[in-house]
């Protein structure tokens, strides 16, 4: 935490959790390579590092925790991953630049918990996208059994909704 200096940061494969405030308040840290096999992301990891203005979280990641990409003021960019089970208060909070929020599919998205409005990237994204197309016809598939807490919360984008049969 607070390496001003530090510019880009390769996580070891052999790397499961990003404990937390890591790299809390490195401003100037744009890139991040993180290995598959992560399972969380803890509290502030990445609070206030102005310089990321693009984040891939690897499939494996289960949960991101409170404030853990909150303030990244300039990130503009991030691929959520497909075992994303809970996102904590604020994880995304304070990411005024945030547009475009990549998921991996709908099934696994919509039953996220997420705490509060600003631990889903999507609050001010605005702009559903799955696999790299904008979504706005939203079809929630029949194999998903709940909707998450703010899961769509700001969706802009989206014009029509058929909620699966299983819901």
């Amino acid at each position: 935490a607070y390496c001003t200096l530090l510019d880009s940061v390769e996580i070891p494969e052999q790397v499961t959790i990003i404990p937390d405030m890591a790299f809390a308040s490195s401003e100037n840290l744009r890139h991040v390579s993180f290995p598959e096999g992560l399972t969380l992301i803890d509290n502030s990891a990445f609070n206030s590092c102005y310089g990321l203005d693009s984040i891939i979280i690897p499939n494996t990641v289960e949960t991101i925790e409170d404030w853990a990409f909150a303030n990244c003021k300039y990130l503009s960019y991030v691929k959520m991953p497909q075992q994303l089970k809970r996102a904590g208060q604020g994880a995304f909070g304070g990411c005024p630049a945030l547009a475009y929020v990549d998921i991996p599919d709908l099934s696994s998205w919509a039953m996220v918990d997420f705490n509060n409005y600003s631990a889903n990237p999507l609050n001010t994204a605005h702009k559903l996208i799955v696999n790299g197309e904008e979504i706005t016809d939203l079809v929630i598939p029949d194999d998903v059994t709940y909707i998450g807490s703010n899961t769509f919360r700001n969706c802009l984008n989206i014009t029509s909704i058929t909620i699966g049969d299983h819901v």
